[in-house]
């Protein structure tokens, strides 16, 4: 059987890939697998590698990671599919930040790999509705004791990470490591906010009037390096998530940011049209900090961002 596995979703392919391994050497044992390194491989050799038969195994499994990587060894695959043995097992992933082939879907050997009957399976990322569900069953996996206070604790402080799944799964396997229950106070000491979070937190602090925590985060922020113009963007789309909220607009947001985003704009003091011209000074404050923080040194850009943070509640 052959196999490629593609997507948003690093995560959820690794291991997807490593239960296939599992289940392969559970029956054929380890020897039988084989992992190819598309980075130190000729084409040539790639594809003796997946043609060939072992001495040694009746049954193997070749495993190629990043094979997307070599946009000549994708293409090549193309006419040599129908040529890879019945008693191997093929399992290829495409990563997308290292891809080198456009338009993957439409290029023949995609289309080749559909019409030979190898499993194509696209994996993207986990929508915020299932995250909880899967956590859940992760933290059983384990044998983890945590309650579901502190379930949703960890939830609240990965949202807005590129992979939430993945970062899950390396919280999960750091709390599991402390052989004890958890609570919602180990969660808040041992689990690092997402920056997504961090600019929530701030935006909210800033635009209620707790001007000494909002700078106090940002300051946090300046102090592990993070990116002013990146923390700027994610403050923009917490405007954007407040002004939705405003007007009742449908946006492009995850649902997690658009909830905290409609929470905050109910607990926004005044009637329905002055909450409306308080945003629209607040959109208009965020405005000339884009100008300041694009005109500015990195760490000009923060105490910029700074200063604005301490004007938004006025």
């Amino acid at each position: 059987m052959i196999y490629f596995l593609y997507g948003d979703n690093d995560y959820a392919i690794d291991q997807r890939v490593a239960k296939l391994k599992s289940d392969f050497t559970g029956k054929y044992g380890d020897g039988a697998v084989g992992t190819i390194n598309i980075n130190e491989t000729t084409v040539p050799d790639l594809l003796r590698q997946l043609m060939s038969t072992s001495l040694f195994a009746v049954h193997q499994m070749v495993i190629v990671k990043a094979i997307t990587a070599d946009s000549e060894a994708w293409a090549a695959l193309a006419d040599n599919i129908d040529f890879i043995p019945d008693n191997t097992d093929v399992v290829m992933t495409d990563v997308k930040s290292i891809s080198k082939v456009r338009n993957l879907a439409a290029t023949r050997t995609f289309k080749k790999l559909k019409s030979t009957g190898a499993i194509v399976d696209k994996l993207e990322l986990a929508k915020s509705r299932d995250i909880a569900g899967w956590l859940s069953g992760e933290i059983e996996r384990r044998s983890l004791a945590i309650n579901g206070a502190a379930q949703n604790e960890l939830i609240r402080l990965t949202a807005g990470d590129d992979n939430q799944q993945a970062r899950l799964a390396m919280e999960l396997d750091k709390l599991t490591a402390l052989n004890r229950s958890i609570t919602v106070h180990d969660i808040d000491q041992l689990v690092e906010p997402s920056l997504n979070v961090n600019a929530f937190t701030i935006f909210e602090a800033a635009i209620t009037g707790q001007t000494q925590q909002a700078i106090q985060l940002v300051r946090q922020l300046c102090n592990m390096g993070e990116d002013g113009n990146r923390f700027l963007g994610l403050l923009a789309s917490q405007e954007l998530a407040l002004a939705a909220s405003a007007v009742g607009a449908k946006v492009k947001l995850s649902p997690y940011q658009l909830r905290q985003a409609r929470e905050l704009w109910n607990r926004l003091p005044g009637s329905q049209s002055d909450k409306l011209e308080r945003l629209s000074t607040i959109t208009a404050k965020l405005a000339q900090l884009d100008v300041r923080v694009k005109l500015s040194s990195p760490d000009e850009a923060w105490l910029h961002i700074e200063a604005t943070m301490a004007d938004l509640a006025k």
